[in-house]
């Protein structure tokens, strides 16, 4: 399962790799994919150049030509018909998004085309309206398409794509507003068609089914208008087509049953489950003779992937002295059948508000037991493959821990330990090394934001290995998911705070 949810993270990577798809997004967030003559986008970050819109105004003869930097839409009032259809497609969107996010099925789609000009007809009553009527397109049609054919060559249905093999069901149909001789349409101002998921995604499904859209006037409408097309000098002017996917949430885990079980055992096994482990230990903390006396969730429940179980550890060793012995039985007598319920013990290992014969036979099995200390070596100013092999030969373990320092430079010198040196550890336990990254961990293009911009840095160093690379954040020598791991705990870490 561990394996699954790696994936997905690789598959999030690639994203903004600049591979397929593109993105940033955990669980259960949306990652929008744009598309505009051009670029594309992902979650509003450049992606690359995209250059699949073919557009074109197809228009009556009658009504001159048309400049090919706009998209009219014109029903002429006499005779009351339209004159001007416009015809748009964006080409290959199956080769930017990956399968993946195909197959999970988008939540939302959305074109949005700027209005340009907008010619007010007088008529009675003083005023006038827009009404864009949008249909899916039903034939293979090509920039050459005109008036009466759709591809240079082969004729349309019914002139002006209004035949029944022409068009297919009407997608939107939006009003654009009232307007008169006072209150105008304004250049430049937006307008967002929201359109039919079921249709765009079988675009993505099946391209060969991308036939695109037909912009018409509707019925009623007395005006004309004119949108900025695939070619208007202005970028943002032109038609922009945005697709949002949702990623699923991460799978429910069973979480394992670690009643009873020595902590560190405790702790490895949940983490080979894909949780992960809080430890409350109410009377004390001995983590070499810790055992599990509750768990929450319980064993059998199911819990979020990565998500922590709370361990209620408790000891034996009720006299601290790394050893499960006779001073620790006498204590456990001279409390023998003393109950109390208003201050718990440590004694009451059953915790059953009774120092009873449920406690003696929880602590029998942990009596003799002894914990063998050693002394704690310093290695702080070593480097991390030092200060492992430097603990490891007195028997104890490195826990690494990567932070961020105001003061101390990023690097892979240790500058910090705990325990301290010449203090006394249990062997097979556990020394904290600290390693520093520095003032603004995962600013990679140091604009004091850690953002996708730092993520399109990382993922372009992916896999790479050598001595200069600038994502390389556990100072490994390669650009992996140690390093993805840490950028990840400095997501959005907003580093321009005022002091």
């Amino acid at each position: 399962m561990r394996a699954w949810w790696y994936g997905i993270l690789l598959v999030l990577l690639i994203f903004v790799a600049g591979g397929e798809m593109g993105g940033n997004c955990a669980f259960g967030e949306d990652i929008t994919i744009s598309f505009q003559q051009g670029g594309w986008w992902v979650n509003d970050v450049l992606q690359g150049v995209y250059e699949g819109v073919t557009d074109v105004t197809i228009y009556h003869p009658s009504f001159g030509s048309i400049p090919p930097d706009r998209l009219y839409v014109w029903r002429y009032f006499n005779p009351y018909n339209e004159v001007n259809n416009s015809l748009l497609r964006f080409d290959n969107l199956q080769t930017y998004v990956d399968s993946a996010l195909i197959g999970l099925g988008m939540e939302s789609a959305e074109l949005t085309g700027t209005a340009v000009q907008l010619t007010y007809r007088h008529v009675s009553p003083d005023y006038t309206t827009a009404i864009i009527d949008l249909y899916e397109c039903t034939q293979d049609w090509t920039s050459a398409a005109t008036w009466t054919k759709y591809d240079g060559t082969a004729s349309w249905d019914s002139a002006g794509a209004k035949g029944a093999g022409d068009r297919g069901e009407l997608l939107v149909h939006l009003d654009m507003g009232y307007r008169s001789t006072t209150v105008q349409y304004a250049d430049g101002t937006p307008y967002n068609f929201i359109l039919d998921i079921a249709k765009v995604q079988s675009w993505l499904d099946t391209p060969a089914t991308n036939q695109g859209l037909l912009y018409t006037m509707a019925p009623g409408a007395n005006t004309y208008v004119a949108f900025a097309s695939s070619e208007d000098e202005t970028i943002v002017y032109r038609p922009l087509l945005i697709l949002t996917f949702t990623t699923p949430p991460p799978p429910p885990m069973e979480v394992p049953d670690v009643m009873g079980l020595i902590r560190a055992d405790a702790e490895k096994l949940l983490v080979s489950a894909g949780l992960g482990a809080t430890i409350d230990a109410p009377y004390g903390d001995t983590p070499a003779l810790d055992f599990v006396m509750e768990q929450n969730p319980a064993p059998g429940e199911m819990a979020p992937a990565g998500s922590a179980v709370t361990l209620t550890v408790v000891t034996c060793d009720f006299t601290d002295d790394n050893q499960v012995d006779l001073e620790d039985f006498a204590m456990l007598a001279g409390d023998w059948l003393v109950c109390q319920t208003a201050t718990p013990t440590n004694l009451d290992l059953s915790e059953n508000n009774c120092v009873d014969f449920n406690d003696l036979l929880w602590f029998i099995p942990w009596f003799t037991q002894d914990v063998t200390t050693t002394e704690v070596p310093s290695v702080v100013g070593l480097t991390e493959t030092a200060a492992q092999t430097t603990l490891s030969v007195v028997g104890l373990n490195a826990h690494i821990i990567r932070l961020p320092s105001d003061t101390v430079p990023a690097g892979d010198a240790i500058y910090m330990q705990a325990p301290q040196a010449g203090s006394e550890a249990p062997e097979g336990g556990t020394v904290d090394i600290y390693i520093s990254l520095g003032a603004t961990p995962g600013d990679f293009n140091e604009s004091e934001f850690v953002d996708a911009a730092d993520l399109a840095l990382l993922a372009g160093e992916w896999l790479a290995g050598g001595d200069t690379l600038t994502t390389d954040m556990d100072n490994s020598g390669k650009v992996d998911l140690g390093d993805f791991a840490i950028f990840a705990s400095y997501w959005l870490m907003d580093y321009n705070i005022p002091e």
